[in-house]
């Protein structure tokens, strides 16, 4: 920010990373300009092995792929929480067996809360995903910024109603849960402007 550098790891979801190779981007930023030099690394096997117990997998099927983390010794996981079928209470015995076999860091990605046309949506699958979390024991949570434009953001209401739901959580889950924002950035295709999504800057999300 500034005249500082940023750092940052090229990311790791599989839709950005296929067919490229692990790098640090190196971001000079000025007033005036933005340039980007990206640094190449190669990591070795042995390394791989070291560092491995401090990556993880995001579930897409919670079922199946805690059952995939019991199997291969995957000790981080996060179990996704993005639509109602996604509240699976079969999991827990699951999760209970890879807790007991190599588990150790648990979260849960919440679901979205969006507001459109007036109207707060996803409320009822927020509240039973912080339900579902607090019975799985989840060390930490991931949420996204509100789904809302910034010129809606504006509107105290509006705010204020989202600061009570993002405070319910954290009350609710309790101070004992680590709380991770993702996401901070423009949609495709969005415009740095006042119908962008909220939470793009640092202001927004501070």
């Amino acid at each position: 920010v500034g005249r500082s550098h940023v750092y940052g790891l090229r990311a790791l979801d599989p839709d950005k990373s296929i067919g490229n190779y692990p790098c640090i981007t190196y971001a000079e930023i000025t007033d005036e300009s933005i340039s980007i030099e990206e640094k190449l690394f190669t990591v070795s096997d042995e390394t791989a092995r070291k560092i491995r117990d401090y990556f993880g997998i995001s579930c897409v099927d919670n079922v199946r792929d805690v059952s995939y983390a019991i199997d291969n010794d995957v000790k981080n996981v996060e179990i996704r929480c993005r639509k109602a079928s996604d509240v699976d209470w079969s999991v827990l015995p699951l999760v209970e067996k890879w807790r007991n076999t190599c588990g150790k860091y648990l979260s849960l990605h919440m679901p979205d809360i969006k507001y459109e046309n007036g109207e707060f949506l996803g409320i009822d699958l927020w509240r039973s995903a912080l339900d579902y979390a607090k019975k799985l024991g989840v060390n930490g949570l991931t949420i996204h910024p509100p789904k809302a434009k910034r010129c809606d953001m504006k509107d105290k209401n509006v705010f204020d109603k989202f600061l009570e739901y993002y405070t319910d959580a954290v009350n609710f889950i309790g101070d004992s849960v680590n709380i991770g924002i993702e996401n901070m950035h423009l949609a495709k295709g969005e415009k740095n402007d006042q119908n962008c999504g909220y939470g793009c800057t640092t202001d927004e999300v501070s």
